[in-house]
């Protein structure tokens, strides 16, 4: 990522909706590639603070790339109602880049194949059975190691209460997830973890 960009973040909230905007404010190429990047790694900080918290979140949402606004009073624009349409589709706690956001970042990608992201290449199953590939934002970006990362996914997996079979799925879904995450960090993931 451009070292230490002049990054804009805004945060707004509605309900029990989270809106996170970045925006890149020098001329650089690729700049909504390197926005949602940016956007990335502060939605997996949060991500991994939640977690470490005494009241753990699952997060489920997308990132997309677009005109929008976004103050603690409100959010509106094409990129949030893009945002707003998908976000709910996914069976399951992610975060993930919608079509628009995940062709950018690919190309950005592909032009610069070392690079270290926050994320992670996932089928995301969606509620009506399709799947959609796509890149992810790790819940176990930050951990330290692998007794760390195994301490996040106990936390996430907790978020789950209930046996009605939508919940059993989405929890399921997760668990795919977290296995991916996993072998992006190269951690070893504990038998009783990967038998979920």
């Amino acid at each position: 990522m451009p070292a230490e960009p002049s990054l804009e973040c805004r945060v707004g909230y509605l309900s029990d909706t989270l809106a996170v905007s970045t925006l890149i404010k020098e001329s650089i190429n690729d700049k909504p590639a390197w926005s949602a990047l940016h956007l990335g790694a502060i939605v997996s900080r949060i991500m991994d603070r939640t977690l470490r918290s005494k009241v753990p979140l699952a997060y489920r949402g997308a990132i997309d790339i677009g005109i929008h606004e976004v103050s603690p009073h409100f959010i509106i624009g094409p990129a949030v109602d893009q945002a707003a349409t998908v976000y709910d589709l996914a069976q399951g706690a992610f975060v993930w880049f919608a079509p628009k956001a995940r062709d950018e970042v690919l190309k950005l990608l592909k032009a610069n194949p070392h690079l270290e992201t926050f994320l992670v290449e996932f089928d995301v199953p969606f509620k009506n059975g399709d799947r959609f590939n796509t890149y992810t934002v790790s819940p176990l970006a930050h951990a330290r190691d692998t007794d760390d990362a195994n301490l996040l996914t106990r936390s996430l997996l907790g978020t789950f209460s209930g046996s009605n079979i939508d919940i059993a799925i989405k929890r399921q879904n997760t668990m795919r997830h977290i296995r991916a995450c996993y072998a992006s960090r190269q951690f070893d993931i504990p038998a009783e973890l990967s038998a979920l």
